[in-house]
Parts: C-alpha cells; structure tokens; sequence
C-alpha cells in the first residue's frame, strides 16, 4: 500500500473510535449487572456486589490494549473493594461506582440508554436506563433526583 494511504487511514481511525467488541460487551455487561443492582434497591433489598465485580474484573482484562480506559476500569474495580458494609456506607459505594462507570462511559464514547443521575437530597449518584428519575436510594421518595447531562 502507497504510504500516502496511510495518513488518511489513520485519521479515520483516529476519529472512529471504535472500541473492540470484546470491550463493548464487557462493559454492556457491566451496565445489565448495575440494572440489577437498581432493581434490587428500587424493591428495598440489599444487592450482593460479586457479580458486579467480577464483570468489572473481566472488563479490566478486555480492555487491556486500551490504557486510558483500562485505567479508569481499574478505578472503577476499586470502587468495589467491600465486604459486608453497613447499607449507608454500601449506597456511598455504588454511588462512587456510578460516578466512576459515568467516567467510563463518556471516556469510551459507547452509546448507551444508561444516564446518570444525582439526587441532592440523599446526595449520590447512580446510573439507570431511560430518562425516567427512580432514586434507588430513598424509598419515600422515589421522584427525588435529577438527569446529569
């Protein structure tokens, strides 16, 4: 190939900033196993993080020819350093969680239904499908919060 077709190329894939599929699903999976989690909270049930972070594990390695977001996996991954927390110290992690995750997915550029949400009340933060506010947080107060552009 004449090196002249090279720059352009190079431009393109500069530009696509298409991430590898292997690291897409992981993180997909990661998105599916906090929809549990939300869920679990919106029933008022303590979620149990292992899935979650053995998913953010497996994204950690996926990701490993991508070094600006392996690293913010990595520092996803130690949001999830835990075992058996009170649930006030539990919802500060997985709000720290989704503040990372939020990071991941801006710095990814992936495409997603999720959005983060704050609510000023409770003061936390967590990532949901859709636009619709369902603090998993507080129960008597479900409406409270705020999209995060």
């Amino acid at each position: 190939m004449p090196k002249f077709y090279i720059l352009p190329i190079l431009i393109f894939s500069f530009f696509c900033n298409k991430l590898p599929e292997p690291v897409i699903s992981s993180i997909d999976n990661i998105l599916a196993e906090n929809e549990i989690i939300q869920s679990e909270l919106l029933n008022e049930k303590i979620p149990k993080l292992e899935n979650l972070k053995l998913k953010v594990n497996l994204s950690l390695e996926s990701s490993k020819e991508i070094p600006e977001l392996n690293a913010k996996l990595k520092k996803l991954a130690t949001t999830l350093n835990l075992s058996n927390v009170p649930k006030e110290e539990l919802f500060l992690i997985l709000s720290n969680f989704s503040e990372q995750l939020s990071e991941v997915l801006i710095s990814s550029n992936i495409k997603t239904e999720h959005h983060k949400f704050y609510c000023p009340m409770v003061s936390k933060y967590w990532i949901a499908k859709g636009i619709d506010v369902k603090n998993p947080y507080a129960p008597e107060m479900r409406d409270c919060g705020e999209l995060v552009k």
